[in-house]
């Protein structure tokens, strides 16, 4: 189980596969908005979709998800994915 905050927030990816962030964040309910950065780019959801540079969460990876929610929420990678 994973908590996101409002603003930033630092998130390790420790699945053995790759993930979409629409799977990775599906559990999550992201909001339009919402922002995921890598080291080497960046996608925010909008309408529904993700829409950047960074298109799959990579193992063993870092990232920044900013959250524009205004209450704390929690998930776990890939729950809730279609």
């Amino acid at each position: 189980m994973l908590t996101i905050n409002p603003g930033n927030n630092w998130i390790g990816f420790p699945s053995g596969t790759s993930m979409t962030l629409g799977a990775a964040f599906a559990g999550l309910n992201p909001v339009n908005g919402d922002v995921v950065k890598s080291q080497t780019g960046s996608s925010v959801y909008n309408d529904g979709n993700w829409v950047g540079t960074v298109g799959t969460l990579e193992p063993g990876q870092g990232y920044l998800y900013y959250s524009k929610a205004t209450s704390v929420k929690t998930f776990t990678f890939g729950m809730n994915a279609k």
